[in-house]
């Protein structure tokens, strides 16, 4: 741990601190007179004490920026790059444009005093300044650092005097100026003036500044080599476009050399390519060079030429290997070559990141510590709004920077989302050098948890902090550097490392228990090896649910995406589930069915969640995935989707009826089962673009038997024929067909075709499909697949439906039948039968009707046997349209109804099926319809009269009638209607008269 806490923090103090030797500065030409060396001697004591020097804290949020009077002293006694908080009030000084002065002028026993904040300096780092002073002896001029004089004046400095402190060693220094006036007069100007305030370090950071483009926060000024001949140092000649840059020093040496380096640390491996660019301005002779290195190889070159003017170019490097680069910049001269400028400006040098978004995310996840008990996925945007890795520590994770560096009103930050109980604790490393205005800010959940600015001078050192929940749920924690309108000061940078999670709850907290519905077992998964690519649970907190939120919050060109994988899907299952989308309306969120997009809402919105419900058209195994895919361009701060509530819902059961080819002649009834007892290995049903079919499902059982029924009444020659694919060990596993328990056809292996079979003779006959496996050896789909199947009648199907009448009937029927689905005919097992033909089809109604005249106690009866749906589909009996009898389920019966009244009668037999559901026969067949005897005319037909016997009289009542010259009562005309139409005529009076004559 102590090695770990060693390298990390010389790391940051390698980053943050770096010594610089003071630079020289050049004679001012300010207008009170030249400035001369310090030519005093030993200071005379100070009159006055001095109060006790002491540093400023920060509050944590400052009012309003104004710092006018600030801004004031600031500008006018220091140098460009040179930021020194002044904590005495301003008013005790007076800005002159170019140097301030002293605000006590006539004033007995005043002080003006000027403190700077607490500055840690580096031991040979230098403050250099110039003062001027004019007072009477007994007033004095004081300089003391950290509370004991460096020097104290009185009297007339004779024009200005450059005056260099340097710190001694490492440490803390408190710089105090002070004006000290006794009671005594006043002489001349009766002030000290100040100007040209350089700290060395803030100059550097200058250079810095100067050097890099804005945004370039993976780049840092690792050397400037102070301790050459030549460095290079700001240049601010207002060239267009460049208003600040480096500049070579060495433009009158010869055989020179002046150079500067920055680094940067990249991931070790790259996914995409970095750029280094910069902009350049060279003038100089044609031997001398401009060299551009990374890590000791060169990678751009260009020799100098005589070229009057110091035009700019821009160029740009791929850098194509991870890892730490050192970039050293160079300017090598030979002989000077007159009329040339033989220099180089240097200005927004940059490191350009990979377009690839995985680089991005790799080099911000660095910052995971190694010792945490859960890696974190932490999301960054692109550019300056960005964080990332700005050096490696292998093992020990990496250290992550801000990339707004040098850009005011912006925003550089990065986030994750971490599942925690109550007690729980989030740690990291931070440490901050910015202007105090400049701040790094932790939120947790949208709460400010730490906000912290002030740069080196303060505190250099690296911080810890440890944020410790308060209640078990989600928290969304983001890292953040936010710079103000205005200034640059230090590295305008926050480093974080060792970001650091310890509990279980976020382990604890899966997929699966935060998108199955309660009581859901569906098992999820999304792309474990990269966190950006899957979506990631979360306890959302403020409310009482948990989602799955997208992962890849912020990557351009990346998808996030989640899946599961349902087996034995039938058409009717449904999957159902909730989102929300809050993203680019280019940015898309899509549900896809084995790969292909069924859902994928147009619009992009906050809001209340969405229900989405998908019913599923195929069979089989499905595999599911939710997608949130990102473009290449804006991002929005919320920028996901959340799913919840994932939920599968089996539908109704198919029925194996569904493979009846469409123009079958008789719908059949499938049965399935197992044949050794596998539960739920018998026949399923599937559906395909070619439509439904039945498949066997013992695939892979050793030793077992899938099977399902049919069973159809069938005429002479009636065909059966049906389309099969087996896919099965060749010669083992086999598909077999029955027809009344006897195999007649079988195949195995791979095959695709069709088979038929025809009845040898009328009768009923039950069909079996089977797959049998042996005790070994799976192949292929190992199943064999059944589709279409269709009966054709015989030729001699379409029978008399008058053949049901029973042979001992009174008045033989006249049947008719009619609509969609008419009654048939056939005979079978020795009798004739009329049989419904709506089978299967949902909402439809199949009837035959005869008409008779019937005398009061007549009987109509007929056998049946109805073969349906209990409760919904019926068989029903009408007389005049009135319901007298109904039945269903499975049941066969003989029905007898009596005349009330004598009359002419309407009678209807009816299959009705509802809107579901088709079972076994689903059918009613009617046979050995009756008219018998009862009532008080007798029951003999053609007996007219009622008396028992048929002679003359009952054939001329009858011919009488049927001339309309008398009427008969309605007992009569149904003993009288012979042919049983309805009517009495010429034909049933002839038919009596030749019955009395014994000739019919």
């Amino acid at each position: 741990m102590k090695k770990t806490l060693a390298m990390l923090l010389a790391a940051v103090m390698l980053l943050a601190v770096i010594p610089f030797a003071a630079v020289n500065a050049e004679a001012s030409t300010e207008p009170d007179g030249a400035h001369t060396e310090d030519a005093h001697t030993e200071d005379a004591p100070i009159e006055k004490a001095l109060p006790e020097a002491h540093a400023v804290s920060l509050p944590e949020d400052y009012p309003p920026k104004d710092k006018g009077e600030e801004r004031s002293v600031q500008s006018a006694f220091c140098q460009d790059g040179t930021y020194i908080n002044f904590t005495m009030p301003y008013s005790q000084w007076i800005d002159k444009g170019t140097y301030i002065e002293s605000g006590n002028i006539g004033q007995p026993a005043s002080n003006a005093q000027l403190n700077a904040q607490s500055l840690n300096m580096s031991a040979g780092e230098t403050i250099i300044f110039s003062y001027w002073y004019e007072m009477a002896n007994g007033d004095v001029f004081i300089f003391a650092v950290n509370g004991s004089q460096v020097f104290n004046y009185s009297g007339t400095s004779g024009g200005w005097i450059w005056y260099t402190w340097t710190a001694p060693s490492d440490g803390t220094y408190n710089l105090v100026w002070q004006y000290v006036k006794n009671s005594s007069g006043n002489y001349g100007a009766d002030c000290v003036r100040l100007s040209n305030l350089e700290y060395s370090l803030h100059k550097s950071y200058y250079r810095e500044y100067a050097a890099l483009k804005p945004g370039s926060g993976l780049l840092v000024m690792a050397d400037d080599y102070s301790n050459a001949d030549y460095q290079f140092f700001p240049g601010t000649d207002g060239s267009a476009g460049h208003p600040l840059f480096l500049m070579s020093s060495n433009y009158n040496a010869q055989y020179s050399s002046c150079k500067i380096k920055f680094t940067c640390t990249l991931p070790q491996t790259l996914n995409g390519t970095y750029k280094l660019k910069f902009d350049y301005a060279f003038n100089a002779g044609p031997l001398h060079r401009f060299d551009l290195e990374d890590n000791g190889i060169l990678i751009y070159n260009k020799y100098g030429d005589a070229h009057p003017n110091m035009d700019w170019h821009s160029v740009s490097c791929d850098i194509t290997t991870g890892g730490v680069h050192e970039f050293v910049f160079e300017y090598r001269t030979t002989s000077v070559v007159p009329g040339v400028e033989n220099k180089l400006y240097l200005d927004n040098i940059e490191l350009v990141q990979s377009d690839n978004y995985f680089d991005r995310w790799n080099g911000i996840n660095s910052v995971n510590a190694s010792t945490t008990q859960s890696r974190l996925n932490f999301n960054t945007p692109k550019g300056s709004e960005g964080f990332d890795m700005i050096m490696d520590l292998g093992e020990f994770g990496g250290i992550v920077v801000n990339n707004n560096y040098g850009i005011d009103n912006s925003t550089s930050y990065f986030e994750t989302y971490v599942n925690m109980a109550a007690g729980e604790t989030l740690e990291f490393n931070y440490n901050v050098n910015s202007e105090g205005y400049d701040k790094f800010n932790f939120y947790a959940n949208g709460e400010r948890k730490l906000s912290t600015g002030g740069w080196i001078d303060n505190d250099y050192t690296t911080k810890h902090y440890t944020f410790t929940a308060p209640a078990t749920k989600g928290y969304l924690f983001r890292w953040e550097y936010k710079k103000d309108q205005s200034y640059t000061r230090g590295l305008d940078r926050v480093l974080i490392s060792g970001i650091k999670y310890t509990g279980t709850r976020n382990n604890t907290l899966t997929l699966d228990n935060v998108l199955n519905v309660s009581g859901g077992n569906l098992h999820f998964e999304g792309d474990g090896a990269q966190f950006g690519k899957s979506f990631i649970p979360y306890d959302c907190p403020n409310v009482s649910y948990n989602a799955a939120v997208s992962g890849n919050r912020y990557y351009e060109n990346s998808a996030s995406m989640v899946r599961t994988t349902i087996t034995n899907v039938k058409p009717g299952d449904q999957i159902s589930f909730q989102y929300i989308v809050s993203a680019e309306s280019y940015d898309k969120f899509y549900f896809l069915v084995n790969g292909q997009s069924v859902f994928s809402p147009a619009e992009s919105f906050y809001g209340d969640w969405r229900d989405v419900t998908y019913t599923f058209q195929t069979s089989g195994r499905v595999e599911l995935t939710w997608k949130f895919i990102k473009d290449g361009s804006v991002n929005l701060e919320t920028d996901n989707v959340m799913i919840d509530n994932v939920s599968f819902t089996s539908g109704p059961p198919l029925s194996l009826d569904l493979i009846n080819s469409d123009d079958t002649d008789r719908r059949l009834h499938f049965t399935t089962g197992d044949g050794n007892g596998i539960d739920n290995q018998g026949f399923d049903v599937g559906l395909d673009s070619f439509g439904y079919y039945a498949y066997s499902t013992n695939d892979g059982y050793n030793n077992s038997i899938a099977y399902m029924e049919a069973t159809a009444i069938l005429n002479t020659y009636s065909r059966i024929d049906f389309i099969y694919y087996i896919d099965s060990e060749d010669d083992y596993d086999w598909f077999k067909f029955y027809v009344n328990g006897t195999e007649v056809y079988r195949d195995s292996g791979e095959d695709h075709t069709s088979f038929e079979w025809v009845t040898p003779s009328s009768g009923t006959y039950t069909f079996r499909w089977e797959y049998a496996k042996d005790g070994s050896t799976h192949v292929g789909g190992d199943n064999v697949v059944i589709r279409d199947v269709k009966i054709e009648f015989g030729p001699s199907e379409h029978l008399d439906l008058n053949l049901i009448n029973g042979s001992g009937t009174l008045q033989p029927l006249q049947f008719t039948t009619g609509g969609e689905y008419p009654f048939d005919c056939m005979y079978v097992n020795g009798r004739y039968t009329a049989y419904s033909t709506n089978y299967g089809v949902d909402n439809s109604v199949s009837y035959m009707t005869a008409t008779a005249a019937l005398t009061a106690g007549k009987t109509l009866s007929f056998s049946y046997m109805v073969d349906s749906e209990t409760n919904y589909d019926l068989f029903r009996f009408y007389v005049n349209n009135s319901l007298v009898y109904t039945d269903h389920g499975y049941f066969s019966d003989t029905y007898t109804w009596t005349a009330p009244s004598s009359g002419t009668y309407t009678f209807r037999w009816e299959y009705y099926k509802d809107g579901s559901t088709s079972v076994d026969g689903d059918c009613v067949h009617i046979w050995n319809v009756l008219v018998g005897s009862g009532g008080s005319g007798g029951g003999v037909p053609g007996d007219t009269d009622g008396n028992g016997t048929v002679n003359m009289v009952d054939a001329v009542m009858a011919l009488r009638h049927a001339m309309s010259l008398t009427t008969l009562t309605a007992e009569q005309r149904a003993r009288a209607d012979i042919d049983g139409n309805g009517t009495v005529n010429m034909v049933d009076a002839v038919t009596i008269l030749r019955r009395s004559m014994g000739i019919a």
